[in-house]
């Protein structure tokens, strides 16, 4: 099969259109057509190897997954061929207090599509059958890859994790990526009160279309004070962290007692340091999570059906042009969602 792979990490340039081993699938796992993927910032960390995992070269990367059954293992009972699916892109060991309580991203051995396998940049990906997902049928296959890492993540954050209510203050740090253009739609959808940090004016005109309450430069020193003020002192609710390093600290001073800063990034780096008598006298809370179980996906996509909740979409690409798209992700000149059409790799 056609994929697009990488022989080397580096740049976005290693990134290229290979013919790679189709994949060979066992009992319980399934073999699916990729329809669509989509760009997330992890592949970037997979491309250039600053992501943590197991890899054999030449890799493909990507995490979301969108198409058809093709093939099915002898042990497969729940899904058939041609059925349209999603897959989680995480699955745990299956035999832990976590995984046996449907919680796998809490599993102490839990893995992830192109961190440990081959990634979802290709004609066809293989998955075991306890990580397939069916979809609404109203979400069309660009929509749902958009979400499976992205939104389904978001939901857990917020919902599973913040308990959003109508009467709270979400603050979503960098709203113009997929991440937190989710996370300013999701929450308004709740009715809460939403702030959003942008990077630049353009970015700014884009995000304001979304219908924030109050929108801050992620970069100025005045932020903490805006939102301190625009919250009359209180500090907010629930505070979506993707920067992490110095910016935690930032976090921590907007959030009212008793708040939650829910941390799924590091941007702005891996280690904080924190004022922890602050912290601790304010009763604060921060909670670390990443991905999401499958009845948090499936959840979040019937929520999304019902309430409309659709990408904010910087373009729908031929994947043969990933490359071009990684570049452009590493200069921060995109916004929201970048969906890949894996079909056109059928093409020569």
């Amino acid at each position: 099969m056609k994929a697009i792979a990488f022989e080397s990490f580096g740049p976005p340039d290693v990134l290229k259109v290979m013919d790679v081993e189709d994949p060979k699938i066992e009992d319980n796992e399934v073999l699916i057509k990729v329809f669509n993927t989509s760009l997330n910032r992890l592949d970037l960390l997979v491309r250039s190897g600053k992501a943590r995992g197991q890899f054999t070269l030449p890799h493909i990367p990507g995490q979301d997954i969108v198409g058809k059954i093709e093939k099915v293992g002898s042990s497969v009972k729940n899904f058939t061929e041609g059925e349209i699916v999603v897959a989680n892109p995480l699955w745990g060991c299956g035999k832990c207090e976590f995984c046996l309580s449907g919680n796998e991203t809490m599993c102490l051995n839990w893995k992830g599509v192109s961190l440990h396998s081959k990634g979802s940049y290709a004609e066809y990906i293989k998955v075991y059958e306890k990580m397939l997902i069916r979809p609404p049928k109203r979400l069309s296959t660009v929509d749902l890859a958009a979400m499976i890492l992205t939104y389904s993540t978001v939901w857990r954050a917020l919902v599973t994790l913040g308990n959003l209510r109508s009467d709270m203050t979400v603050m979503v740090w960098g709203a113009s990526g997929g991440v937190g253009s989710f996370a300013v739609k999701l929450a308004k959808s709740f009715n809460a009160k939403v702030i959003a940090s942008v990077g630049s004016d353009f970015k700014r005109e884009i995000i304001k279309k979304l219908g924030p309450d109050l929108i801050v430069d992620t970069y100025s020193d005045k932020a903490v004070n805006e939102i301190i003020d625009f919250t009359e002192g209180r500090g907010v609710d629930i505070v979506l962290e993707i920067f992490s390093g110095a910016n935690l600290n930032c976090s921590i001073q907007i959030l009212k007692p008793g708040g939650k800063i829910i941390v799924f990034g590091v941007l702005q780096g891996i280690k904080s340091e924190i004022d922890v008598m602050y912290f601790y006298r304010r009763d604060l809370r921060i909670l670390g999570t990443h991905h999401a179980n499958n009845w948090e996906i499936l959840k979040a996509l019937e929520y999304a059906d019902k309430n409309n909740i659709k990408p904010l979409v910087y373009d729908v690409a031929d994947i043969k042009n990933a490359s071009y798209y990684h570049k452009l992700m590493e200069e921060n000149k995109i916004y929201g969602k970048v969906i890949f059409d894996n079909t056109k790799l059928h093409e020569t």
